[in-house]
């Protein structure tokens, strides 16, 4: 799709690969670091 392939070559300007990214990777899959539903069902149960 060229559209994306477009909006892909704007973005790369604004990403950097993580330290621990192959060569040709981009993304890397992220660690849960906040679970915003269980801090809600915290608060409902005040």
């Amino acid at each position: 799709d060229p559209d994306v392939v477009a909006w892909e070559a704007l973005m790369s300007r604004f990403q950097r690969p993580l330290p621990c990214a192959a060569p040709d990777e981009k993304w890397v899959k992220g660690e849960l670091i906040f679970n915003l539903t269980a801090m809600v069902e915290v608060a409902e149960g005040c």
